[in-house]
């Protein structure tokens, strides 16, 4: 009731944050739950996993597999949350987003959150727990020999430059996420075999964003849309690296039919061909 309650409200997109192991860990009601909640209008669940061992993840490392099987089953996505404390769980990182990337038929995201240290606390302590957005992603970089490395993170808030292109093409607002950049950082992560492949490895992510800011200052100023589509269509394949993009992914044909449909679905279908990893502090 409370999930159609804020459905009915006009909320788009609405995450169920659970350690999943009251009602989703179980054989058989899992699933059905999962569906339930789904159809109630739950777009994924943030699923507490502060790591791949059971000494980092106590709190449900046992029924991690169910979880994962019953969600599964109901074609319900995951994304995978780990609250990274330094000198507990920093060591997993690594570990914690190729188990996620393992899992991609239903996990399709990870997203970090380093600790938030409040109250009285003795600076000793502090100082040992407290860890950092660059702290996480120079782990990460060690943890997975590079595959994923400090260079393959941009912040948050360059998504505006995607959502004012398609503000000024659908002529309607979009959602724009412009917080502070030292707030929060993020990638995509897409699969070649078993290698991890990181979205600015074979985009120029500059590039791209440089061109959707002159289309989107045409638009503004009254060019014919068709002609913006028609350029962007034109142009895209030029800041894609075919020889390093993934064998069988067509990214030029993705991110043009994101951008043009612009739409829920749209970017569900996106989602579904990548990994998003993603850190923000806990406030």
């Amino acid at each position: 009731e409370i999930i159609q309650a804020i459905k009915s409200s006009g909320v788009d997109h609405v995450q169920m944050n659970t350690n999943g192991t009251h009602k989703l860990a179980k054989p058989g009601i899992g699933e059905e739950w999962a569906k339930k909640v789904k159809a109630a209008g739950v777009g994924s669940m943030y699923l507490s996993f502060d790591g791949v061992s059971k000494r980092c993840n106590p709190k449900n490392h046992w029924e991690i597999p169910q979880i994962l099987d019953n969600s599964r089953k109901a074609k319900f996505n995951v994304v995978l949350v780990p609250t990274v404390i330094n000198s507990i769980n920093d060591h997993e990182l690594g570990e914690i987003l190729r188990f996620g990337f393992e899992h991609g038929d239903v996990v399709k995201a990870v997203n970090y959150q380093p600790v938030s240290l409040v109250g009285r606390m003795p600076t000793e302590d502090r100082q040992r727990y407290r860890i950092t957005i660059p702290d996480c992603i120079k782990k990460i970089e060690e943890q997975t020999n590079g595959e994923v490395s400090r260079w393959d993170w941009y912040p948050v808030p360059c998504t505006v430059i995607f959502s004012r292109f398609i503000e000024a093409l659908k002529g309607a607002p979009k959602y724009e996420l412009s917080i502070n950049p030292a707030c929060g950082m993020g990638t995509y992560i897409f699969k070649d075999g078993e290698k991890m492949v990181p979205l600015p490895r074979f985009v120029d992510i500059v590039g791209l964003f440089q061109f959707l800011q002159e289309k989107t200052v045409e638009l503004t100023k009254g060019k014919n849309k068709l002609l913006v589509i028609g350029s962007l269509l034109m142009n895209l394949r030029r800041y894609i690296d075919k020889e390093q993009q993934p064998k069988d992914l067509d990214f030029a044909k993705l991110i043009f039919k994101l951008m043009t449909k612009a739409d829920y679905k749209t970017m569900g279908e996106f989602q579904t061909k990548s990994l998003f990893a993603g850190m923000m502090h806990f406030q």
